[in-house]
């Protein structure tokens, strides 16, 4: 679990408690969710009421979702590399392996996150949109319906992630430009694409706004992406095909010459439709990354769970364009040269890299995740002392920490964040900061408090020397992992 399983999972818990889609803020007060899309924990919601627990709901979920997800990309792969049956099923059949051993899929699929349910979402519009431009250049009466479930398909991915709109963003763009169809269709084919696929979360928005103030619970602010974020990014891509390497730098040479033999591939193959909406998407994806952290939340990283979305497409792409391009060179009009030999050698032998890497980096991942955990389950290995010294606080007293999805998740225990020097999704400086400390200290009147200090927390919130300075403390406790501070009620 991480700081977003708690909130999907308190999110979940309140709605199977009949207290709607709402996030506790405090042991005894709720807030609407906003900051997350409301599908997933919904969903979340109904497995865990089949099967009788939040969490074995999530798992269930994420597993079926992470199964079909490697399908739907191998069928996306037969669709790129063509026609022929032949290409076809071994696109799939490449594509298929690498989704199953790809390190960033696994770990989505280990954690309870929303990224395998919106990449199943993603992934069925995809194939659904492909499906429908390759029919209208058929004149196949399907392509209108199969637009339809593409709308509703991109709908829901919205209502798992809000990320969801750069996939509406980027089928509307496929359906005005890469459609053979008259200027006029194709135009009020995208306006219904976009108007079917956007209407759900324009409505959650507007709920958003009227409950709780906020469309999505962000601050809008100018604060752009740094060349240190744009550096995680390229780190990121190096890892989906080579994860397992000694240095970032031992990457860049073997990912230069894979992508170099992928573009080479395309550029012979031509664009069909599948490479190219997939292509649109991934372009477009990265572009909405860029923006949503420049303008909307500056605390996302350009790292694995966040771009994990584009990998199963970029593996589709990959595979399609690969077995396109070998079937091409034998059976086209000419005899298959020496560079069309050489590239089937190396494309083996990249691939046979890619899975030897994904493969020994998937066990060294699960020989760290049995010693130390996943998510928060290392920080609470480091914090073993602080994390419980907070159990056995007392229930009736109230609890702040700088973490407190930690003591969540570790201690089942509900308690209120500490005050906010920064936004994190903003940059903008709390103005009420110091009052909300003092706030801290006014409670403690009435109420035994108690402050958990992480020394893992966010830099972004209070920290141990503002409680120190700020607030009367009765008695201080330093401990494994952080430090336990009781208020003084004077």
């Amino acid at each position: 679990m991480s700081y977003d399983s708690t909130q999907y999972l308190s999110a979940t818990q309140n709605l199977l408690a009949g207290r709607g889609l709402s996030v506790f803020i405090a042991p005894d007060s709720l807030r609407p969710l906003t900051h997350f899309p409301p599908l997933y924990p919904a969903t979340i919601a109904v497995f865990g009421a089949i099967f009788g627990n939040a969490r074995r709901g999530a798992w269930l979920l994420n597993l079926l979702a992470t199964s079909v997800n490697i399908v739907l990309a191998a069928r996306l792969a037969a669709r790129v590399a063509g026609e022929k049956a032949k290409a076809g099923a071994h696109a799939a059949f490449v594509a298929a392996i690498a989704m199953a051993v790809a390190n960033d899929l696994a770990l989505d699929g280990s954690m309870l996150w929303s990224e395998p349910m919106f990449i199943t979402l993603l992934l069925t519009s995809l194939v659904l949109l492909v499906g429908a431009l390759q029919a209208e250049s058929l004149g196949d009466s399907r392509s209108r319906r199969l637009l339809a479930l593409a709308a509703l398909a991109a709908a829901a991915s919205t209502l798992t992630r809000y990320a969801g709109a750069a996939l509406v963003g980027s089928c509307v763009i496929s359906v005005l430009l890469i459609s053979r169809l008259s200027l006029q269709a194709r135009l009020h084919r995208a306006l219904a694409f976009g108007v079917i696929s956007s209407a759900p979360l324009v409505a959650w928005f507007v709920r958003n706004r009227l409950q709780a103030g906020s469309a999505s619970g962000r601050q809008l602010a100018i604060h752009v992406i740094s060349g240190s974020d744009l550096l995680e990014g390229v780190h990121t891509l190096t890892r989906w095909f080579i994860p397992y390497a000694p240095s970032w730098f031992s990457r860049t040479i073997p990912v230069a010459l894979i992508l170099g033999m992928i573009v080479y591939m395309i550029r012979r193959n031509g664009l069909p439709t599948a490479t190219a909406v997939l292509a649109t998407f991934v372009v477009t994806y990265g572009a909405f990354l860029l923006v949503s952290i420049s303008v909307a939340d500056r605390a996302t990283p350009l790292d694995a769970r966040i771009l994990s979305p584009a990998l199963p497409v970029v593996i589709a792409i990959a595979s399609g364009a690969a077995f396109s391009f070998f079937h091409y060179s034998s059976h086209g009009d000419e005899s298959p040269g020496r560079r069309s030999r050489t590239l089937r050698v190396a494309s083996g032998a990249a691939f046979l890299l890619y899975c030897c890497s994904h493969l020994a980096g998937l066990v060294a991942w699960t020989r760290t995740a049995r010693t130390q955990g996943l998510g928060l389950a290392p920080l609470g290995h480091a914090a073993d002392e602080l994390v419980a010294a907070a159990s056995q606080i007392p229930p009736g007293a109230r609890v702040y920490s700088n973490v407190p999805g930690a003591l969540y998740a570790l201690t089942n225990r509900v308690v209120n964040d500490l005050p906010w020097r920064v936004s994190p999704t903003s940059l903008t400086a709390n103005p009420r900061f110091d009052f909300e400390l003092r706030q801290i200290a006014a409670i403690a009147r009435d109420t035994p408090t108690y402050v958990v200090l992480f020394d893992a927390g966010s830099s972004f919130q209070a920290t141990a020397k503002d409680v120190v300075s700020s607030l009367p403390i009765a008695s201080e406790k330093v401990l494994r992992g952080g430090e336990i501070a009781l208020v003084s009620g004077r």
